[in-house]
This record gives C-alpha cells, structure tokens and sequence, in this order.
C-alpha cells in the first residue's frame, strides 16, 4: 500500500490527473525554464502540450505520463513519448523546486523507465540543454549519445539515451 504522506511515483489515467498535470506542466515552465528558453519557446510548449495533448495521450495507454505525488498534490512530472520502433522518448521531465534534491527526479526517470521496458520498448532517449540536466540523466543511468550546437530555440542540446534490460532481468 502506498504511503499518501511519501511521496509516490503515479502513472495517469485519468481527465482530472490529464488536467493536473497540464497546470502542473505550465506553471513549471514559466517557474523553472523561463531562464533556459525565450518566451517563443514557452508560448510553443504550452501550445504543443495542451490539455487535449495530455488526455490524448493518457487515453493511448502508450506514452508514460506520470507524477510524483505528495498528499494529493503533484509535485513532479514526467511526460513520455509513445515508443516508435521500440525507442521511447522522455520529453519532459520536472520536479518542483521546493522538492528538488531529494531523489525524485531520479525517481521519476526510472519508474518511466520500467513503465517502457514493461511495455516493450527496448531503448529511451531524450533531449536536454543544460550541462546540469545532462549530469542529472547521467546518473540516472543514461549516457549522452551526441551534442546539437544551437538546435532548438538556438540552444545546444545533449541527446541522452539508455538501453533497457528485460523486463525483472535487474
């Protein structure tokens, strides 16, 4: 049984958590990444994860859209691509900063992660532009694949990228 006074790591299923986690999502771009991307790339973001995006894709079953949830409250987010060819991609990943340091970033990638290697998958890979990012996904296991100078939104982005073992082989 889970602790509701822990945090816990929670795929959604539902539209009431597809709109928790929109409003989560939005109020963390403009508090955490409003000083890595220009306010044309936030305004992007927010258009391209709407709230019909969310419910889209947890209605699909096949992307791992999931929280870190403390007494009911969101306190972190994950947001995960559906696996194309077997590779999954992590396209967001985002604890709030009164909750960082703790753990729950790493525990957010690696529930993803078991979540995809569960559902067949049998690689993931995401793209990150801050060296701290890239230090982060590193110890959770993934290693950086290649380096983008001024790609998206003119920033250098690392791709990171790890294979999955078998499902219950770790």
């Amino acid at each position: 049984m889970t602790d509701l006074n822990s945090p816990h790591y929670q795929e959604l299923a539902t539209a009431s958590e597809a709109a928790q986690a929109h409003d989560f999502f939005c109020h963390m771009l403009t508090e955490q990444f409003s000083s890595t991307f220009s306010e044309d790339a936030i305004q992007a973001y927010r258009e391209k994860y709407d709230l019909a995006r969310f419910e889209q894709r947890i209605a699909a079953q096949d992307a791992v859209i999931a929280a870190m949830m403390l007494d009911q409250q969101m306190i972190g987010l994950v947001i995960g691509g559906a696996p194309n060819g077997g590779v999954a991609s992590l396209d967001w990943v985002v604890v709030a900063p009164g909750h960082q340091g703790q753990g729950l970033g790493q525990q957010l990638v690696a529930g993803t992660l078991a979540s995809y290697r569960n559902r067949g998958a049998h690689k993931v890979v995401l793209y990150t532009e801050t060296e701290s990012a890239r230090q982060f996904y590193e110890r959770c296991g993934m290693t950086c694949e290649g380096v983008h100078p001024q790609h998206w939104w003119g920033l250098t982005h690392y791709c990171m990228g790890v294979v999955l073992g078998q499902a219950g082989a770790e």
